[in-house]
């Protein structure tokens, strides 16, 4: 039996579309309430706020602990030879991996150098897995229950928006009608509806989380005044690395992708310049080694 038989073929492409579109609506809302409705907003420190915002990379941890270490003023830079030593004229107490990081610097270390066996990998994961799990706990990244549950919402709401598209296009091949619009169509709402339902179920902030890190970036740009006048030769807090592009000029290093280890590092910089390797974002304008590449 034809589903819906009464409504003519065009008019049921655009109203089958409608009600995709209205599916989706619903099933997005039902996603993004699914943690808890009321919250407060929580304080970040700089190392919650990485990992709220970065999946976990050991170069890209490295490097940010080599900037917070440097903007301590445990560490001073050569200018000359682009590398940088400890300031031997203070001292502080030093977790972990800070530990790990500083002893590098014992003898002059260019960051762009490093290697992944010049530490011991199991401190930096640890480290990041327990700030993980206190966030996790916090509410402010969705635990299994609310992933399971997006799942479920998600893989319903699939089904919801394909069922109608699927029984006419069954019964429309069954009685010899023409089908190639309304395949075409099943097939777009299908990639859409895809596209739309992954990016939530991919995003691991809650509410609160999102809210949260959102404050901390208000903070540090009111207390910046205009990040676009950082000054990148001159880092004096380590938030300068957490919310512009103008570590990977200062540091020396291009990108964190390498070949031992590509996860993904959301980084809110922006992508590195096509026509220069040293110098991405914000930090493009003061390259001095292409001059400057349109960067903001």
């Amino acid at each position: 039996m034809r589903f819906l038989p009464f409504i003519k073929g065009q008019d049921f492409l655009i109203i089958y579309g409608i009600f995709a579109v209205v599916v989706l609506i619903v099933i997005r809302r039902l996603l993004h309430n699914s943690d808890k409705k009321d919250f407060i907003i929580s304080g970040l420190d700089e190392d919650k706020y990485y990992v709220l915002n970065n999946k976990y990379n050991l170069h890209g941890m490295f490097y940010y602990i080599t900037y917070k270490l440097y903007a301590k003023g445990l560490l001073v830079k050569d200018e000359e030879d682009k590398k940088f030593q400890i300031n031997k004229e203070l001292s502080s107490f030093l977790t972990p991996i800070e530990e790990n990081v500083y002893i590098l610097y014992l003898d002059k270390f260019a960051p762009k150098d490093f290697e992944p066996d010049m530490v011991n990998e199991k401190e930096f994961k640890t480290h990041y897995d327990r700030i993980y799990n206190k966030l996790v706990l916090d509410g402010l990244i969705k635990d299994d229950v609310i992933i399971r549950e997006s799942k479920s919402v998600s893989n319903l709401g699939m089904v919801v928006v394909l069922v109608p598209g699927i029984w006419r296009l069954v019964g429309g091949i069954a009685y010899g009608m023409p089908v190639g619009a309304l395949v075409f169509e099943i097939i777009l709402i299908f990639i859409i509806s895809k596209i739309v339902l992954h990016i939530h179920l991919n995003d691991k902030l809650t509410r609160c989380g999102k809210a949260s890190k959102e404050a901390f970036e208000k903070y540090y740009k009111s207390s910046k005044g205009n990040t676009n006048k950082i000054n990148e030769n001159n880092p004096d807090v380590a938030q300068d690395f957490l919310m512009t592009s103008s570590w990977m000029y200062f540091l020396g290093v291009s990108s964190i992708y390498t070949k031992e280890n590509n996860n993904s590092f959301n980084n809110n910089s922006g992508s590195s310049c096509s026509s220069c390797s040293s110098c991405s974002g914000s930090s493009c304008s003061s390259c001095s080694s292409c001059g400057g590449c349109g960067g903001n």
